[in-house]
């Protein structure tokens, strides 16, 4: 068994709405380029919850010759590690301090950062849930059947609770 791919994915919410199968992203197929883009929505939208596969935990950050901190490129949400740092936020792609009304930071600081990954990289689980709910919203806005959403919801709701109980006994929560 091989590990579920991006294009097994647009496939899959492809067939939600009776359409062929595709071997490449790049053909120019328009409905899979939509599926696709779909996809990549859902996948975000997940992600931002933060899970164990997508937590970076005490990440330490430093601020550059100007004071800023710049965050990663894929970073969703952060958190401040250091509840003695007070409350920082994410702005665009720098970090800014809420205390003080400032982007300016004089010393490193630690967070913790929910980040997005490629789908390739998230875990079978999270892949399953993105795609069933990707597949069943594509269908919704596309066609609007009534009965594909009905058929389509059960397995989405079973994919979600998989992810959760998987996220519960892999990530150690107190």
């Amino acid at each position: 068994m091989s590990l579920t791919t991006k294009i097994d994915a647009v496939n899959e919410v492809l067939a939600g709405i009776g359409e062929s199968p595709v071997s490449s992203l790049s053909n120019g197929f328009v409905t899979a380029s939509m599926a696709s883009s779909r996809i990549d929505v859902v996948s975000r939208e997940v992600q931002e919850t933060g899970w164990y596969f997508n937590t970076e935990n005490s990440v330490r950050l430093a601020p550059d010759l100007e004071g800023n901190i710049t965050l990663p490129a894929n970073t969703l949400r952060v958190d401040s590690s250091d509840v003695r740092r007070g409350t920082v936020v994410q702005r665009g792609l720098r970090l800014y301090d809420n205390r003080n009304h400032t982007y300016t930071f004089k010393v490193a600081v630690e967070l913790d950062l929910v980040v997005e990954l490629p789908y390739e990289e998230l875990p079978e689980a999270a892949k399953r849930y993105i795609t069933l709910r990707a597949k069943r919203l594509f269908q919704d806005d596309l066609l609007g059947s009534g009965e594909l959403h009905q058929a389509q919801t059960p397995d989405e709701i079973a994919a979600l609770q998989m992810l959760k109980q998987m996220d519960s006994e892999v990530g150690d929560y107190n």
